[in-house]
C-alpha cells in the first residue's frame, strides 16, 4: 500500500477531536490547515494544540524547539480556497449530518481531483456523505479515538463507490502516521462502538435495576476487563451525553435493545456528572461482570456475524482504543468456551436475544 501524493493535510472543524487530529498530523510532520467557521474558532483549536504540546514539553515528550515546530505546521484558515493543495481532508465537525453534508459539497468544489475526503464521523454512516460528492469514490471514513493526537487506534471504513485505491492510500496514510488502522464496514457504531456503547450503556442499567451502586459497578468492571478506569469516569471524563447520543443512535438503526437507559437519558438531560460515593461492594460484582461480559461476548460475536469486522479487528480495537487488557475474543479464549456459554447463555435469556452464528458454531465445534 502507498501514501501516495499524500503531504498537505486539511482538517475541518476546530473542537477538541478536529484540534487533536490536526495535531497528530503537525506531530508527524505535515504541514496542517485547520479549517472552521470563524476567526475565534479557529484560535481556539490552535490553542488547544498549543496548550497540550506544552504539557509534552513538561512531560518531556517534546523537545521546546519541537514544540515550536509542531505550532508552525498548524495553519488556522476560513479561507476554503487554501485547500485547493490539500492532498488529504478530514472532516471533523460536530454531529448534524446537514453540516457535515454541508461541507463534503463544498469539498467537492474546493478540492483537486485526486485529494481524498474523510470523515470522522461516529453517529452517521459514510455512504450519507459519500452520497453528496461529486467524486464519492474519494470519501472514506476515519474514525478516531479520544485523544486522536495520543489514541492510535483508526477504523478505516469505505463507503460503497469508495475505490480500492483511495481506501489503500487512506490506510497506508494512517499507518505512516503511526496509527494502527482496522477495518469496518459501514455500519452502525462501526466494529468499537457497536460494543462499547452498549458496554457504558449497561452499566447505567445495571445501576438503574438496582444490582449496585456507581462504585460497585465501576470497581466491578474495572477488575473483569482489566482496564484503569471503569465506565462511569470514562463517561465523565468523554461527556456524558456523547454515550447518550450514540445510545440513540444504534437503537434507532439496530433496535431497542440498544436503547439509552433512563438514568443515561436523566444525567445527559441534568448536565450533571456521575459521582462515586461510597464504598464498593464486592459481594455483587460477580452478578456485575457476567452481566458486562456477557453483553460484550454477544455483541462483539453479533458484529462479526454480521461481517462487520473481523475478530482481529474487534480484539485490537478493544486493547488500542479503549485500553482493555485483553481483546473480547481474547477473553473468551482464556475463560473456556464452557464458562462462556452460560455467561452468553444467561444474558441472551435476560433479554430475549438468539446466539450469534459464530458463538453457535464455536460452541458446537467445543
Amino acid at each position: 500500500m502507498s501514501s501516495k501524493g499524500i503531504r498537505k493535510i486539511a482538517v475541518i472543524g476546530a473542537g477538541n477531536m478536529g484540534s487533536g487530529i490536526a495535531q497528530k498530523y503537525a506531530t508527524e510532520g505535515f504541514p496542517v490547515y485547520l479549517v472552521d467557521r470563524d476567526e475565534a474558532a479557529v484560535e481556539k483549536g490552535r490553542g488547544t494544540i498549543a496548550q497540550i504540546v506544552s504539557e509534552g514539553v513538561e512531560r518531556k515528550i517534546f523537545r521546546p524547539e519541537q514544540a515550536e515546530q509542531i505550532l508552525g505546521r498548524v495553519n488556522p484558515t476560513l479561507d476554503w480556497t487554501d485547500l485547493q493543495d490539500a492532498d488529504l481532508v478530514v472532516e471533523a465537525v460536530f454531529e448534524d449530518l446537514e453540516v457535515k453534508r454541508d461541507v463534503f459539497r463544498k469539498l467537492s468544489e474546493v478540492t483537486k481531483k485526486d485529494c481524498l475526503l474523510a470523515t470522522n464521523t461516529s453517529s452517521f454512516f459514510v455512504k450519507q456523505l459519500s452520497e453528496v460528492s461529486t467524486h464519492p469514490e474519494r470519501v472514506v471514513g476515519l474514525h478516531y479515538f479520544f485523544h486522536p493526537a495520543k489514541n492510535r487506534l483508526v477504523e478505516v471504513i469505505p463507503a460503497p463507490e469508495t475505490s480500492e485505491e483511495n481506501l489503500a492510500r487512506a490506510w497506508a496514510s494512517q499507518e505512516r502516521i503511526g496509527k494502527t488502522p482496522i477495518a469496518s464496514l459501514d455500519a452502525p457504531g462501526f466494529v468499537v462502538n457497536r460494543f462499547f456503547v452498549p458496554w457504558i450503556n449497561e452499566a447505567t442499567r445495571l445501576h438503574e435495576e438496582a444490582l449496585g451502586d456507581i462504585p460497585t459497578i465501576e470497581q466491578a468492571a474495572i477488575e473483569a476487563f482489566r482496564i484503569g478506569m471503569g465506565p462511569f469516569q470514562l463517561m465523565n471524563l468523554t461527556g456524558i451525553p456523547i454515550g447518550f447520543h450514540a445510545a440513540a443512535t444504534l437503537e434507532k438503526e439496530l433496535g431497542r435493545f440498544y436503547a439509552p437507559s433512563g438514568i443515561l437519558t436523566g444525567y445527559t438531560k441534568s448536565g450533571q456528572q456521575f459521582g462515586f460515593d461510597g464504598e464498593a461492594d464486592k459481594a455483587r460484582f460477580t452478578a456485575i461482570q457476567e452481566r458486562l461480559l456477557g453483553l460484550t461476548y454477544h455483541i462483539a460475536a453479533q458484529l462479526v456475524s454480521e461481517g462487520v469486522g473481523s475478530i482481529k479487528d474487534v480484539d485490537i480495537g478493544a486493547r488500542v482504543g479503549l485500553r482493555w487488557a485483553e481483546g473480547p475474543f481474547e477473553m473468551m479464549n482464556r475463560q473456556g468456551m464452557a464458562e462462556v456459554k452460560r455467561i452468553v447463555d444467561q444474558f441472551e435469556r435476560f433479554y430475549g436475544l438468539a446466539t450469534p452464528k459464530i458463538l453457535a458454531a464455536q460452541y458446537e465445534a467445543g
